[in-house]
C-alpha cells in the first residue's frame, strides 16, 4: 500500500510537469509575438525619423539656394 501511494503522487507530479511544459510553449509563443512586435515598432519608428531627416535635408538644401542664387526655381529652370 506504501508503494501505490507513492507511484500515485509521482504520476500526479508527471502530469503536472507535463502540463507546466505545455503550457511553456504558450509563453513562449506570446514572448515571441512580443518580441516582433516590439521590432516592427522599432522598425516604424527608425523609418519616421530617417523621413524626418530628408525632410530637413530638403529645407536646408532649399535655404542654400536661395540664399546663393536669390530663387530656389533656379534649379527647376536654370537660364539658359
Amino acid at each position: 500500500m506504501v508503494f501505490g501511494v507513492v507511484l500515485a503522487r509521482l504520476g500526479a507530479v508527471v502530469r503536472r510537469v507535463v502540463g507546466v511544459a505545455l503550457g511553456a510553449v504558450r509563453v513562449v509563443g506570446g514572448l515571441l509575438v512580443m518580441t516582433t512586435l516590439m521590432v516592427l515598432g522599432g522598425l516604424a519608428v527608425v523609418t519616421s525619423g530617417v523621413l524626418v531627416m530628408l525632410g530637413s535635408l530638403v529645407v536646408v538644401i532649399g535655404t542654400w539656394m536661395l540664399v546663393r542664387h536669390g530663387s530656389v526655381l533656379w534649379f527647376f529652370f536654370p537660364a539658359k
